[in-house]
């Protein structure tokens, strides 16, 4: 089976979604630091190539291998907040080469479970998160266009 680099491509473009900057809430959670992350994962996909689970390691990166070229691909990704802002960096490797560089920036606010974010183009979106101690979790709704649902899970620096 091929490896659809389209797809990879959207769901990074979902986890930089699912980041998108660090405002507090009415409890007093603030997202403010570095944040690394430890998985994500999309399914309920219109095209089940799109149902992934990306693993990473304790340095923010996830490397697999395409069966039907052998060609390893590795993710990299990279969070940092601030009060009110974030930057999001994600960078592809297939096969040790650079394939393609993302970085992405918003803001976001918090309130009772939810949040919505809205990125750098002005696009918004609203999903639930759970902070415990120094781990983030994001669900991210249905995309339109993939079906796609998004969680990641992160943790902080």
């Amino acid at each position: 089976m091929k490896f659809n680099f389209q797809f990879l491509a959207f769901a990074i473009l979902s986890f930089c979604l699912i980041f998108t900057s660090c405002k507090k809430d009415e409890d007093g959670e603030t997202l403010a630091g570095s944040w690394k992350a430890t998985s994500l994962t999309t399914s309920g996909c219109t095209d089940p190539m799109g149902n992934i689970t990306l693993n990473f390691d304790e340095n923010g990166v996830s490397c697999d291998t395409d069966p039907s070229t052998g060609a390893e691909f590795c993710v990299e990704q990279g969070i940092v907040y601030t009060d009110t802002n974030y930057t999001l960096s994600i960078s592809i490797t297939v096969g040790g080469f650079p394939f393609q560089s993302d970085t992405t920036t918003g803001t976001y606010t918090l309130d009772n479970g939810e949040i919505t974010m809205v990125d750098q183009d002005g696009v918004e979106t609203t999903g639930t998160y759970e902070l415990v101690g120094d781990q983030l979790t994001v669900v991210l709704p249905p995309d339109p266009t993939s079906g796609c649902s998004t969680t990641t899970v992160a943790v902080r620096q």
